[in-house]
């Protein structure tokens, strides 16, 4: 018979002490349970989170906390690192089994000027950044640097706390008496003497961050890159994965990488990094800043990936094989900050996912977030319209979403209630983008619906050569993105109007001969379908690996792209020999019915 608290007898690792008790520590343990752990806590406040979910010890009972544990972890980068020393030598002497991750983690993450000379030393790009300690440092860095600028406590501080953006000089006195006090350890900034750190502004595109779990055996697994948004300096919504950043994944992976191994890490690290561009035009990313635990921009991979950052981590702490890190569904998380929502408004927004953190209501406080997750992704964005229309702390959202009746239509009611109507309708609406979908095997196949296990693998992203795409062809490929769930990038010289949506992206590269091409070429992974009719084009996607499809629906591959490249040139001889006339110049015929057919 089981009972309540037993165990392998192989199992040596029974309870997990986590170092923090508020919603991380609670999610931690909601991911421990299924596995097999039980989970114990060290947090002065006693109704804290993750009080739900195990033995809480206040720090006064720090002997007891470490007697109920075997191996320990953390929610929380500012712990003191006095408690984490001791929890290393216990576990360096044998009688525990370790502390994860390493106290060299925590003490890089606990100064950010630290921090920011790490990353140049493992060749990470940051932003320009200088050491402050005095007014005069101040000014200097001001000049150095120019303005505007961003002063910061190199420790203590998150959530946008302990800042002052510098916009001119007459704000350089307020700033510098606004956060003295933290070179001395003086006020409440931060206990620790430590210098200031004034970082230079920089344009950038969008903010994302990259969470990866490494194992004890030093195997790194990362998840997708996703994009942050947030308000008054606190995070308030996060899409995963964000979209168009296939290209910027390997950056991302390698810089997470270097750091992790570099610190001989244990357990799941968080990423923020900026998107801008490097001195050719080109996306680039540069690290802001790492958070040595489970991460807000994480969340969603509860619902949305194979195996959460929560779980991962909690088997990485324990030893145990870390799980596939795939995002399995396209999503975004929201914040709930200071007052809860009516539940039951949120979860009648098709695929919603609610998770309270059982805490007081207070201004601006962290106490749920949401998740959504619909099963058409083109249904997104209108869930997100409904989701805010609803929030009452709206974290800046409404801003970017229009407010909706979040009332059903009876044009809803109907169609849930006939299902036929809908699969009607849907007939009527996407038969074009039908046909599109079931390209047959006489043009070659590449539209074929995923499998489950196809779809855990890398997403695959078009690339669509925008500058001479049909209108018809243009409206073919985004009615199948949207269908297919497929994130599609058009990349131009001029902007193209696209309706808004979570799957497509406009690209504007710098006028000139053949930018466009060079961008996609560069950006394309292996795997990506690239939709171009220019022929020395389509043969360097398919030699890093991609895909191509005409606008007129021919498939170039490694078998007919030479043959392709061998007649273009001679054409282009003959015509600049006088061979061909001027009327048999005269280029393509105009897009048609034909075309698009053999495109569908």
């Amino acid at each position: 018979m089981t009972t309540a608290n037993a165990y392998p007898v192989t199992q040596t690792i029974r309870t997990i002490g986590i170092l923090g008790g508020g919603q991380l520590g609670m999610m931690l343990a909601e991911a421990a349970m299924p596995l097999g752990y039980q989970c114990v806590f060290l947090e002065d406040n006693p109704e804290c989170p993750a009080s739900l979910y195990g033995r809480v010890f206040h720090s006064d009972q720090l002997e007891d906390f470490i007697a109920a544990a075997d191996v320990f972890t953390l929610e929380f980068e500012n712990t003191p690192t006095s408690t984490v020393e001791q929890l290393v030598s216990l576990s360096k002497s044998g009688s525990k089994q370790g502390m994860f991750p390493p106290l060299i983690a925590l003490d890089i993450a606990q100064d950010r000027l630290k921090e920011k000379q790490m990353f140049n030393t493992l060749d990470i790009a940051t932003v320009p950044f200088m050491e402050v300690n005095s007014e005069a440092e101040l000014k200097h860095a001001c000049k150095e640097l120019g303005l505007p600028i961003v002063l910061k406590t190199s420790r203590g501080g998150y959530d946008g706390k302990g800042q002052f953006v510098i916009k001119q000089d007459s704000d350089i006195k307020t700033a510098w008496l606004d956060l003295k006090d933290a070179v001395n350890g003086k006020g409440s900034l931060t206990p620790t003497p430590a210098p200031l750190i004034a970082e230079g502004f920089i344009n950038f595109s969008r903010e994302v961050s990259i969470i990866a779990a490494r194992a004890q055996n030093g195997q790194v697994r990362c998840y997708d890159l996703v994009e942050n948004h947030h308000h008054n300096g606190i995070l308030a919504k996060t899409q995963a994965p964000a979209v168009g950043t296939s290209h910027l994944f390997q950056q991302a992976t390698d810089a997470i990488t270097k750091v992790m191994n570099h610190l001989d890490y244990v357990g799941v690290m968080a990423l923020e990094l900026f998107v801008t561009k490097d001195a050719r035009g080109h996306n680039a990313i540069l690290a802001n800043e790492i958070a040595p635990r489970v991460h807000n921009s994480g969340h969603w991979s509860i619902e949305g990936a194979i195996t959460s950052q929560f779980e991962n981590h909690i088997r990485a702490v324990v030893n145990l094989p870390l799980g596939d890190t795939d995002n399995v569904h396209p999503a975004i998380m929201v914040n709930v900050l200071g007052q809860y929502p009516d539940i039951s408004a949120v979860l009648n927004i098709d695929g919603a996912h609610y998770h309270s953190y059982h805490k007081a209501e207070r201004d601006d406080r962290k106490i749920a977030h949401i998740t959504l997750m619909p099963n058409d992704v083109t249904d997104l964005e209108p869930a997100m319209a409904k989701l805010v229309a609803i929030l009452p702390n709206k974290v800046g959202l409404d801003k970017e979403y229009a407010i909706v009746d979040t009332q059903p239509s009876k044009a809803d009611v109907d169609t849930k209630s006939n299902p036929k109507n809908s699969a009607q309708n849907s007939v009527q609406n996407d038969a074009t983008a039908d046909e599109l979908d079931t390209k047959d095997s006489q043009t070659g196949s590449l539209n074929t619906p995923p499998s489950k296990s196809e779809k855990a693998k890398k997403i695959m992203q078009i690339w669509v050569d925008a500058d001479s795409v049909p209108l018809i062809a243009k409206d073919l490929i985004i009615k199948t993105a949207e269908r297919t769930k497929t994130m599609t990038i058009f990349v131009a010289n001029q902007p193209i109007k696209l309706r808004k949506s979570p799957l497509l992206v406009m690209t504007v590269v710098p006028s000139g001969f053949d930018k466009a091409d060079d961008y996609i070429v560069e950006q394309i992974q292996a795997g990506d379908l690239a939709i171009t009719s220019d022929i020395p084009l389509a043969n360097d996607i398919l030699d890093k690996g991609g895909m191509v499809l005409t606008t007129r629906g021919v498939v170039y591959d490694k078998n007919n792209i030479k043959q392709k490249l061998n007649m273009r040139d001679f054409m282009d001889t003959m015509r600049g020999t006088g061979v061909l006339e001027l009327q048999e110049m005269s280029g393509q015929k105009p897009y048609g019915d034909r075309d698009k057919k053999s495109l569908c």
